[in-house]
């Protein structure tokens, strides 16, 4: 495994976390995926079945991105522990939305 001269471990996993590359952003960004295919298709039974995929991954995203890591600052605990809910809401919300439209 190639060694980072650059930044610290620390480091690097406090810039993952602002550019939005962790495991739980990764699944976010598919929910929105799903979500805007739920918007696109107009079968409802598909949209529901998306809108169910939607909710499962902002329910798994939200509980792997709120754990608190001793490897990133407080502020950026924070951050995560309000955004991850706030935007599973809004994607969930979009998503029903989508469905009974």
């Amino acid at each position: 495994m190639a060694r980072n001269y650059l930044f610290s471990e620390d480091t690097s996993k406090e810039v993952q976390e602002w550019l939005g590359i962790t495991k739980a952003d990764i699944l976010l960004y598919a929910a929105a995926a799903l979500v805007f295919a739920a918007w696109v298709i107009q079968i409802k039974i598909v949209q529901w079945g998306l809108t169910l995929a939607v909710v499962a991954l902002c329910f798994y995203s939200t509980k792997l991105g709120m754990k608190r890591s001793q490897r990133v600052s407080k502020f950026t605990n924070v951050v995560k522990v309000i955004a991850y809910p706030v935007f599973s809401l809004i994607l969930v919300g979009i998503a029903i939305f989508a469905s009974v439209k």
